[in-house]
């Protein structure tokens, strides 16, 4: 051990000289570094869509891939509750197939601020989807959402008495 300290006493002591000396260069002494300076550029509100719908478009195309076949959607009933908005949040309802349940969880979870099943009857469970701050029922994210979910068999809507006790 006392030779290993020996050794690097000599070779720390060698470097020093070098360096005052002139005649050695540190390991980082050549190398340049090109600072970044932060800057604002305007995007025009249609390449913004399409940029979004672009990647919507894609995330719909990844889900696709990972069902195995098309399932049909659950069929809309009288008195489904689709979404339902107040100023603190919005509420998307989603009924998914027990069987593709995990894949839609996994895939909208972190598109809502909040998600909760709110009820399981005959093969499907039931979901309420919040986000907050409020959105519209109608806007692009909400019907590429709903997409998705179709393709897994699941639909938009809920029975309204599943939605009663959820707020």
């Amino acid at each position: 051990m006392e030779e290993f300290f020996g050794l690097l006493e000599r070779n720390l002591k060698a470097k020093y000289k070098s360096l005052q000396a002139g005649s050695i260069q540190p390991f980082l002494g050549s190398v340049v570094v090109d600072v970044a300076t932060p800057e604002t550029r305007a995007i025009p509100m249609n390449e913004l869509i399409l940029e979004r719908l672009d990647d919507l478009a894609k995330r719909i195309s990844r889900s696709e891939n990972r069902t195995s076949h098309f399932m049909p959607a659950r069929p809309r009933k009288a008195g489904d509750v689709l979404f339902r908005t107040n100023e603190e949040k919005s509420t998307a309802f989603y009924s998914v197939p027990t069987n593709s349940f995990d894949e839609v969880w996994g895939t909208i979870e972190n598109d809502y601020s909040t998600l909760q099943v709110i009820g399981e009857d005959d093969g499907l469970v039931y979901i309420a989807a919040s986000s907050t701050p409020s959105r519209s029922s109608e806007s692009a994210k909400e019907t590429a959402l709903a997409a998705m979910v179709r393709t897994f068999g699941g639909s938009l809507g809920v029975p309204e008495r599943y939605t009663k006790a959820y707020r």
